[in-house]
Protein backbone atom coordinates (compact mmCIF):
# COMPACT_ATOMS: atom_id res chain seq x y z
CA UNK A 1 0.00 0.00 0.00
CA UNK A 2 2.80 2.61 0.95
CA UNK A 3 4.16 2.11 -2.52
CA UNK A 4 1.14 2.11 -4.37
CA UNK A 5 0.51 6.04 -2.81
CA UNK A 6 4.39 6.71 -3.60
CA UNK A 7 3.86 5.96 -6.88
CA UNK A 8 0.22 7.60 -7.02
CA UNK A 9 2.34 10.96 -5.52
CA UNK A 10 5.00 10.96 -7.93
CA UNK A 11 2.57 11.09 -11.09
CA UNK A 12 0.66 13.91 -9.46
CA UNK A 13 3.68 15.73 -9.41
CA UNK A 14 5.36 15.12 -12.21
CA UNK A 15 1.61 15.53 -14.69
CA UNK A 16 -0.37 18.37 -12.57
CA UNK A 17 -1.00 20.14 -15.90
CA UNK A 18 -3.01 16.94 -17.91
CA UNK A 19 -4.62 16.21 -14.74
CA UNK A 20 -8.77 15.72 -15.71
CA UNK A 21 -11.16 14.36 -13.68
CA UNK A 22 -12.94 11.18 -14.66
CA UNK A 23 -15.90 9.41 -13.41
CA UNK A 24 -17.18 5.59 -14.28
CA UNK A 25 -19.91 2.92 -13.40
CA UNK A 26 -19.55 -0.70 -14.44
CA UNK A 27 -21.83 -3.93 -13.79
CA UNK A 28 -20.94 -7.86 -15.12
CA UNK A 29 -20.03 -10.73 -13.48
CA UNK A 30 -17.26 -12.11 -11.39
CA UNK A 31 -15.96 -15.42 -10.88
CA UNK A 32 -15.61 -16.70 -7.26
CA UNK A 33 -12.84 -20.13 -7.84
CA UNK A 34 -13.08 -22.29 -4.43
CA UNK A 35 -10.96 -20.55 -1.48
CA UNK A 36 -9.96 -21.88 1.59
CA UNK A 37 -12.62 -21.24 4.60
CA UNK A 38 -11.89 -21.54 8.35
CA UNK A 39 -15.55 -21.70 10.26
CA UNK A 40 -14.50 -21.90 14.06
CA UNK A 41 -10.78 -23.49 13.77
CA UNK A 42 -11.87 -26.15 11.11
CA UNK A 43 -10.37 -25.79 7.97
CA UNK A 44 -11.55 -27.13 4.45
CA UNK A 45 -11.69 -26.48 1.18
CA UNK A 46 -15.09 -24.95 -0.33
CA UNK A 47 -16.07 -23.86 -3.46
CA UNK A 48 -17.78 -20.68 -4.08
CA UNK A 49 -20.50 -19.96 -6.63
CA UNK A 50 -19.36 -20.34 -10.04
CA UNK A 51 -20.33 -16.58 -10.93
CA UNK A 52 -22.04 -13.61 -8.95
CA UNK A 53 -22.98 -9.83 -9.81
CA UNK A 54 -20.58 -7.51 -9.19
CA UNK A 55 -20.66 -3.65 -9.92
CA UNK A 56 -18.06 -0.91 -9.67
CA UNK A 57 -17.63 3.09 -9.60
CA UNK A 58 -14.47 4.71 -10.00
CA UNK A 59 -13.52 8.60 -9.49
CA UNK A 60 -10.03 8.82 -11.41
CA UNK A 61 -7.92 11.87 -12.40
CA UNK A 62 -6.64 11.38 -16.20
CA UNK A 63 -3.01 12.43 -16.72
CA UNK A 64 -1.56 12.29 -20.00
CA UNK A 65 -0.48 8.57 -19.65
CA UNK A 66 -1.56 7.35 -16.65
CA UNK A 67 -4.82 7.02 -14.89
CA UNK A 68 -4.76 7.54 -10.67
CA UNK A 69 -7.91 7.51 -8.05
CA UNK A 70 -10.45 5.25 -6.43
CA UNK A 71 -12.65 2.63 -7.05
CA UNK A 72 -15.03 0.76 -4.95
CA UNK A 73 -17.02 -2.21 -5.52
CA UNK A 74 -20.04 -4.70 -4.68
CA UNK A 75 -19.90 -8.01 -5.19
CA UNK A 76 -21.75 -10.92 -3.80
CA UNK A 77 -20.45 -14.77 -3.30
CA UNK A 78 -22.23 -17.34 -2.01
CA UNK A 79 -20.94 -20.35 -0.16
CA UNK A 80 -22.65 -23.83 0.16
CA UNK A 81 -21.42 -26.96 2.13
CA UNK A 82 -22.51 -29.60 4.26
CA UNK A 83 -20.00 -30.59 7.50
CA UNK A 84 -20.49 -34.12 9.75
CA UNK A 85 -19.82 -33.17 12.85
CA UNK A 86 -20.10 -35.23 16.03
CA UNK A 87 -22.70 -35.15 18.72
CA UNK A 88 -22.39 -36.48 22.17
CA UNK A 89 -20.26 -39.72 22.55
CA UNK A 90 -21.10 -42.18 19.44
CA UNK A 91 -23.64 -39.43 17.74
CA UNK A 92 -23.17 -37.86 14.63
CA UNK A 93 -25.13 -34.63 13.00
CA UNK A 94 -25.10 -33.69 9.19
CA UNK A 95 -24.99 -29.77 8.82
CA UNK A 96 -25.87 -27.71 5.88
CA UNK A 97 -25.38 -24.04 5.91
CA UNK A 98 -25.49 -21.35 3.49
CA UNK A 99 -23.38 -18.50 3.86
CA UNK A 100 -24.26 -14.98 1.38
CA UNK A 101 -22.11 -12.07 1.69
CA UNK A 102 -21.93 -8.99 0.18
CA UNK A 103 -18.25 -7.64 0.09
CA UNK A 104 -17.12 -4.19 -0.48
CA UNK A 105 -13.52 -3.54 -1.84
CA UNK A 106 -12.54 0.48 -1.19
CA UNK A 107 -8.80 0.40 -3.60
CA UNK A 108 -6.50 2.83 -4.72
CA UNK A 109 -5.38 2.05 -8.02
CA UNK A 110 -2.93 3.19 -11.05
CA UNK A 111 -3.04 2.39 -14.36
CA UNK A 112 -0.84 3.25 -17.79
CA UNK A 113 -2.59 4.25 -20.57
CA UNK A 114 -2.20 3.80 -24.16
CA UNK A 115 -3.58 6.83 -26.23
CA UNK A 116 -5.14 5.37 -29.91
CA UNK A 117 -7.02 8.67 -30.61
CA UNK A 118 -10.84 7.83 -29.44
CA UNK A 119 -9.50 4.50 -27.80
CA UNK A 120 -7.46 3.82 -24.79
CA UNK A 121 -5.71 0.63 -23.73
CA UNK A 122 -5.09 0.42 -19.96
CA UNK A 123 -3.14 -1.72 -17.44
CA UNK A 124 -2.84 -1.35 -13.83
CA UNK A 125 -2.71 -2.52 -10.46
CA UNK A 126 -4.94 -1.96 -7.06
CA UNK A 127 -4.83 -1.95 -3.37
CA UNK A 128 -6.98 -1.04 -0.76
CA UNK A 129 -9.06 -2.76 2.20
CA UNK A 130 -12.40 -4.66 2.24
CA UNK A 131 -15.44 -4.97 3.99
CA UNK A 132 -18.14 -7.97 4.15
CA UNK A 133 -21.62 -8.08 5.54
CA UNK A 134 -23.10 -11.31 5.36
CA UNK A 135 -25.36 -14.28 6.77
CA UNK A 136 -25.22 -17.59 6.89
CA UNK A 137 -28.22 -19.88 7.51
CA UNK A 138 -27.40 -23.55 9.34
CA UNK A 139 -29.53 -26.56 8.79
CA UNK A 140 -29.97 -29.67 11.27
CA UNK A 141 -31.77 -32.93 10.33
CA UNK A 142 -34.92 -32.72 11.65
CA UNK A 143 -34.09 -29.32 12.94
CA UNK A 144 -35.32 -25.83 11.76
CA UNK A 145 -32.87 -23.87 10.26
CA UNK A 146 -30.78 -20.86 12.29
CA UNK A 147 -29.58 -17.50 10.71
CA UNK A 148 -26.95 -15.83 11.61
CA UNK A 149 -25.56 -12.38 10.58
CA UNK A 150 -22.15 -10.93 10.77
CA UNK A 151 -19.54 -8.47 9.70
CA UNK A 152 -16.13 -9.48 7.99
CA UNK A 153 -12.99 -6.90 6.85
CA UNK A 154 -9.68 -7.22 5.03
CA UNK A 155 -7.17 -5.96 2.54
CA UNK A 156 -7.90 -6.71 -0.98
CA UNK A 157 -5.36 -6.46 -3.88
CA UNK A 158 -5.24 -7.01 -7.74
CA UNK A 159 -4.55 -6.23 -11.24
CA UNK A 160 -6.59 -5.24 -14.15
CA UNK A 161 -6.84 -4.16 -17.57
CA UNK A 162 -9.23 -2.70 -19.97
CA UNK A 163 -10.20 -0.54 -22.72
CA UNK A 164 -12.05 2.92 -23.14
CA UNK A 165 -13.92 3.86 -26.92
CA UNK A 166 -15.04 7.82 -26.21
CA UNK A 167 -17.53 8.24 -28.47
CA UNK A 168 -17.30 12.11 -27.83
CA UNK A 169 -14.88 14.00 -25.89
CA UNK A 170 -16.33 13.54 -22.91
CA UNK A 171 -18.27 10.27 -23.19
CA UNK A 172 -16.59 6.59 -23.53
CA UNK A 173 -17.78 2.94 -23.57
CA UNK A 174 -15.51 0.58 -21.27
CA UNK A 175 -14.72 -2.55 -20.83
CA UNK A 176 -12.19 -4.02 -18.05
CA UNK A 177 -11.01 -7.33 -16.65
CA UNK A 178 -9.93 -7.48 -13.26
CA UNK A 179 -8.24 -10.02 -10.77
CA UNK A 180 -8.27 -9.97 -7.44
CA UNK A 181 -7.13 -11.27 -4.03
CA UNK A 182 -8.70 -10.23 -0.88
CA UNK A 183 -8.24 -12.01 2.74
CA UNK A 184 -11.12 -11.60 4.89
CA UNK A 185 -11.76 -12.57 8.34
CA UNK A 186 -14.75 -12.32 10.69
CA UNK A 187 -16.50 -13.86 13.38
CA UNK A 188 -17.95 -16.87 12.03
CA UNK A 189 -15.41 -17.47 8.95
CA UNK A 190 -12.61 -16.45 7.17
CA UNK A 191 -11.46 -17.00 3.63
CA UNK A 192 -9.40 -16.13 0.93
CA UNK A 193 -10.97 -15.79 -2.09
CA UNK A 194 -9.59 -15.29 -5.38
CA UNK A 195 -11.79 -13.88 -8.66
CA UNK A 196 -11.59 -12.73 -11.84
CA UNK A 197 -14.40 -9.72 -12.66
CA UNK A 198 -15.50 -8.56 -16.13
CA UNK A 199 -17.78 -5.56 -16.76
CA UNK A 200 -18.75 -3.25 -18.95
CA UNK A 201 -20.03 0.40 -18.29
CA UNK A 202 -19.66 4.31 -18.92
CA UNK A 203 -17.16 6.62 -18.78
CA UNK A 204 -17.70 10.50 -17.88
CA UNK A 205 -14.78 13.54 -18.31
CA UNK A 206 -15.51 16.87 -16.33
Amino acid sequence: MKHLLAIIAAILLVNPVFAQLEIGINGGLVRNPASVLYIHDYKEQRKATDYAPVMTAQVMYNLKHWQVGISAALRQQQIKYTQTVPVGCFGIEERTSNDKEQLVPIQLQVSRKFNFNSIEPYCGVAAGLVKGFGTVRVTRIEQAGETFTYQSSGIAAGAHAGLTWYITRKVGINTEVAASYMKVSGTVLQYDPIALAMTAGIRYRL
